[in-house]
């Protein structure tokens, strides 16, 4: 179990927040679901995208009002993203997705 060669590739999905410039920001585990959590904050996130486009957009939608009752931040929109990751190059230091698949994006309510 523990001597298999795996793959250092990984798809991960995120919820991020998009600021006006088109950068990507790190959203809290409390902003993504309503928990200091990450265990439960990735769950949801997996979870969601799991479900298809319907469990994306309402992911992002639940976000997106978060993020409009917190003062003071810099994203206009909210983004549910598959990232695939090489793991060995982004402990290395690279952030780099080797990949992105974009599963929706809305906006933050002003």
């Amino acid at each position: 179990m523990f001597s298999e060669n795996r793959s250092p590739v990984a798809d991960i999905d995120l919820v991020v927040g998009i600021t006006a410039a088109g950068e990507r920001t790190t959203l809290s585990p409390e902003l993504i679901a309503g928990t200091e959590e990450v265990i439960v904050a990735g769950s949801l996130v997996r979870r969601s995208v799991a479900a298809g486009p319907d469990g994306a957009s309402g992911l992002c939608r639940e976000v997106a009002r978060r993020l409009a009752n917190v003062g003071d931040r810099a994203e206009l929109a909210v983004q549910v993203v598959t990232d695939r990751l090489d793991a060995v190059a982004w402990f290395a230091g690279d952030r780099t997705p080797l990949t992105t698949v974009t599963h929706t994006q809305c906006e933050v309510p002003r």
